[in-house]
C-alpha cells in the first residue's frame, strides 16, 4: 500500500484539493460507499501519509474494519480500488474545469444533438466570441477554432442546403494547427535525438516545410515560431533562422501561454548552447539575453520551481560573460525556487564555480569537493573543474587519481549517448595533455588538430588553451 498509486496521488494533493474532495465523496452523484470515505479520511488525518507503519494494510484494515477478525487482502484493495477510481474521476473533472474552450463545444455539442437548434446557434456563437477574445494565438487556439467552426457545420449541413458553410475558414484553421503541431513534433524529436543519439523518421516533415515556404505561412506566429525552430535545427548553418525564431519569441510572447513558451524558449536556449559547444563564443550572450529575459518575466519559473539543469546552465552562462554580480544576485534570490532534496548542494556547486571563474582556486577546490549530489552530471561536471584546477597548479598525481576515479565513475554509471562520449573524451585528452612533450612542436601540433577535430568535447577551448602553456 506504501507504494501505491493511491498513496502517491494523495502526496500531491493540496489543501484545497483535499477539501474539494472530500465534498466530492461526500455526494452520490460521485460516490455511494462509505468506506471509500473513511479510508479518505485516514489518509488525510494528521501525518498519517507521511508515517509508513500507518499505511501498512493491516492497520488500515483494522481502522477500516474493526469488526472483522482476520485480515482480508481482497477487501482492503477493494476499497483501495473505488476510492482510486473516485480519485481520478475527481482529477479529470478539475482539469476540465480549467478549459472554458472545451465546457462551451461540448455544451454546443449537447444542444446540437438534441436538437436545441436555438440554444445550438446562441452557444456556438458566444464560444466563437469567447475564443477570439482571447489574446493568445497559440497551437490550442487554432484547434479550438476549428472545432468549434467544424461543429457548426456539422449543425448547418443538417439544417439548410443553401447556407454558406464557410469550409475555406474551416479548412484554413485546420491547417494551421496541423502545421504548427507538426512541427513542434519536429521540434522535440530532433533536440530528443541529439541527447539521446538516437533516429527518428520524422514523416512528412518535407512536404510541410515546402507547403509553408511557398504559401509564406511563416508570417502567423504559431507556425513561424517552431519554423524557425525546426529549421534552426537542421540547416547546417542556421544562424539566420535562430534570429528569426529570436526576434519573433520577443515580438510575439504575449500570443503564447506559459507553458508553450517554456518550451519555445528551451529550442532557442538549446540551440544558443550547441553554438557554445562547438565553440563559437558570441552565442554565449545570446543564451543569456534568453536566460535573463525568461526570468524577469518569470516565464522560466515553472511550477513556481526552477529545475535543476536551468539553475546550473544560467549560472553558468552568466559566469562565462563575467557576469559575476548578476550570478551571485541570481544564486541569492532564486534558489528558493530549487527543490529542497537538492537545493544546498546545487548553491554548493553554483558557487564553487563562481569562485573558480573569479580564479578563487583555492576556496573554489574545497567547495567542489564537498559536492555530492544525486544528479550524476552535476557531480561529473564538479570533478571537471577539479580536474582543470588540478592540472593548471601542476597537482598530477592527485590528476591522474582523479582522472581514473571519473573512468571507474562513468563506466558504473552507464551514462547514456551524447554525455558518455563526452567525459570519455575529457578524460582522454586531459591524460594525453599530461603526457604530450612540451619540446615536441609536432606532438602537440597532433594533440591539437585532434582535439579541434573531436566531437563531442565541452572542455574543448581550455584543453587547446592549456596545450599553449605546456
Amino acid at each position: 500500500m506504501k507504494k501505491s498509486r493511491l498513496i502517491n496521488i494523495f502526496r500531491t494533493l493540496t489543501k484545497k484539493e483535499i477539501r474539494d474532495l472530500r465534498k466530492w465523496l461526500h455526494s452520490p452523484a460521485h460516490n455511494q460507499r462509505e468506506d471509500t470515505v473513511l479510508l479518505f479520511e485516514y489518509l488525510v488525518a494528521e501525518d498519517n501519509l507521511q508515517q509508513e507503519s500507518l499505511l501498512d494494510k493491516s492497520t488500515v484494515f483494522k481502522y477500516l474494519m474493526p469488526e472483522e477478525k482476520a485480515f482480508d487482502d481482497a477487501k482492503i484493495r477493494q476499497v483501495m480500488y473505488f476510492l482510486m477510481k473516485s480519485v481520478e474521476e475527481f482529477l479529470i473533472y478539475q482539469e476540465f474545469l480549467t478549459q472554458k474552450s472545451e465546457q462551451n463545444l461540448l455544451l454546443a455539442r449537447a444542444l446540437r444533438k438534441r436538437k436545441s437548434n436555438k440554444y445550438f446557434q446562441k452557444s456556438i456563437k458566444d464560444t466563437l466570441a469567447d475564443l477570439q477574445k482571447n489574446v493568445l494565438r497559440s497551437i490550442d487556439f487554432y484547434r479550438h477554432d476549428y472545432e468549434i467552426k467544424h461543429e457548426n457545420f456539422e449543425f448547418q449541413s443538417k439544417v439548410s442546403r443553401t447556407v454558406d458553410f464557410n469550409l475555406q475558414e474551416i479548412s484554413d484553421s485546420l491547417d494551421i494547427y496541423y502545421l504548427s503541431l507538426k512541427l513542434r513534433q519536429c521540434c522535440i524529436m530532433i533536440s530528443h535525438q541529439r541527447v539521446f543519439k538516437t533516429e527518428y523518421k520524422i514523416g512528412l516533415s518535407d512536404e510541410v516545410l515546402k507547403y509553408i515556404e511557398t504559401n509564406n505561412l511563416q508570417s502567423i506566429p504559431a507556425i513561424g515560431i517552431y519554423y524557425f525552430g525546426y529549421k534552426s535545427m537542421i540547416e547546417e548553418e542556421g544562424d539566420d533562422f535562430f534570429k528569426s525564431l529570436k526576434k519573433n519569441l520577443f515580438e510575439h510572447e504575449k500570443l503564447f501561454p506559459k507553458e508553450e513558451l517554456v518550451a519555445i524558449y528551451s529550442i532557442a536556449i538549446n540551440y544558443c548552447i550547441g553554438k557554445m559547444n562547438t565553440g563559437v563564443v558570441e552565442f554565449i550572450k545570446e543564451a543569456f539575453d534568453l536566460y535573463k529575459r525568461g526570468f524577469e518575466s518569470e516565464i522560466l519559473l515553472t511550477d513556481s520551481d526552477i529545475s535543476l539543469y536551468t539553475f546550473i546552465n544560467v549560472t553558468s552562462i552568466a559566469r562565462r560573460i563575467e557576469e559575476y554580480e548578476w550570478t551571485e544576485d541570481f544564486i541569492s534570490t532564486h534558489s528558493i525556487y530549487l527543490k529542497s532534496e537538492y537545493r544546498a548542494t546545487t548553491v554548493l556547486y553554483c558557487q564553487a564555480r563562481l569562485e573558480y571563474d573569479r580564479g578563487n582556486f583555492k576556496v573554489a577546490k574545497k567547495l567542489f569537493i564537498k559536492v555530492e549530489h544525486s544528479d550524476v552530471l552535476l557531480n561529473l561536471s564538479a570533478k571537471t573543474f577539479l580536474l582543470k584546477m588540478y592540472f593548471e597548479e601542476s597537482e598530477i598525481k592527485i590528476l591522474e587519481a582523479l582522472l581514473e576515479s571519473m573512468s571507474i565513475y562513468i563506466r558504473r554509471k552507464k551514462l547514456v549517448g551524447y554525455y558518455q562520449e563526452n567525459y570519455r573524451n575529457i578524460i582522454k585528452y586531459t591524460k594525453k595533455l599530461v603526457r604530450v612533450n612540451p619540446f615536441s612542436k609536432k606532438d602537440k601540433e597532433k594533440l591539437k588538430n585532434e582535439i579541434e577535430k573531436v566531437s563531442p568535447l565541452t572542455e574543448k577551448t581550455w584543453l587547446l588553451e592549456q596545450l599553449t602553456k605546456v
